[in-house]
């Protein structure tokens, strides 16, 4: 920019570009580590039904069984 002097100008662009970046690098590494958790929560949810699913499953099967 003319009439102001270089090094301000370059050091204040810096500075926000500094800012910016860290911003931005914290918004993925939270995200991440959001995402991480969301999957453990869901992969947990998803063995605990299938561990129900199953377990419905054989007193079918056993029901069955017990009829013949």
């Amino acid at each position: 920019m003319p009439g102001q002097p270089a090094g301000f100008f370059g050091g204040a662009m810096d500075f926000r570009q500094h800012v910016v970046s860290g911003t931005a690098r914290g918004i993925r590494r939270f995200a991440g580590g959001a995402s991480v958790f969301a999957v453990q929560a869901l992969h947990s949810r998803c063995i605990s039904l299938l561990t129900v699913t199953t377990s419905l499953l054989a007193l079918d099967i056993y029901a069955i069984v017990a009829r013949l």
